[in-house]
């Protein structure tokens, strides 16, 4: 793990280190906040916190990243990162595994291995200290799919609901219902799943 301070300039937006970023997972444009990534590198500007840590990759993977082309190929400029500001965590989806970067103490953990790359960019449902996500990958046998939560005070992650072999394709995200105080659950992709 590499962890590096960046300079608290909210006017330098998308450039951090000679690196530009290929994906915002947050922006505010009330005060400047984000959230955003370069391959492997994740930068934040959350309040009055500022940095930026790296998840370490293999080597091979590392070599891919220098050119657009291999980081397309290999999916390392793909990844998720959501904020829970109750417990002033980043929860990061990126490359098969979930880890979590606590902002206050620089500490990134990985939490759990997927069987999947990571879930749909914007799809992750963060509410106080728990984060919901669904599964989503190219499911050609049409296995049973899960929703899984994460809570970040217990350090606990489980599935809590399963899809029946062939019920669904993919879960495309999981949403907060404000009106209803309920949480909706998009699946896809064919006739009958949505």
């Amino acid at each position: 793990m590499h962890i590096e301070k960046i300079s608290p300039d909210k006017n330098s937006f998308g450039k951090f280190n000679g690196l530009s970023e290929e994906i915002f997972h947050y922006y505010d444009s009330l005060n400047g906040d984000y959230i955003s990534q370069s391959t492997n590198h994740f930068y934040y500007s959350l309040g009055d916190w500022f940095g930026s840590f790296k998840i370490e990759i293999p080597l091979y993977k590392s070599l891919a990243s220098m050119s657009r082309l291999g980081r397309r190929a290999m999916r390392l400029d793909k990844g998720c990162c959501v904020y829970s500001s109750t417990v002033n965590m980043l929860i990061i989806f990126y490359q098969f595994s979930v880890y979590t970067f606590d902002i206050r103490t620089l500490d990134l953990k990985k939490k759990l291995d997927l069987g999947y790359r990571n879930p749909l960019f914007g799809g992750v449902l963060v509410l106080e200290d728990k984060v919901f996500f669904g599964e989503y990958y190219n499911n050609k046998e049409g296995s049973p799919m899960s929703v899984w939560c994460g809570d970040l005070k217990s350090d606990k992650w489980s599935r809590i609901f399963n899809f029946d072999k062939k019920e669904i394709h993919h879960v495309h995200g999981i949403y907060h219902d404000e009106y209803t105080d309920s949480i909706w659950i998009c699946t896809g992709d064919f006739n009958g799943q949505c």
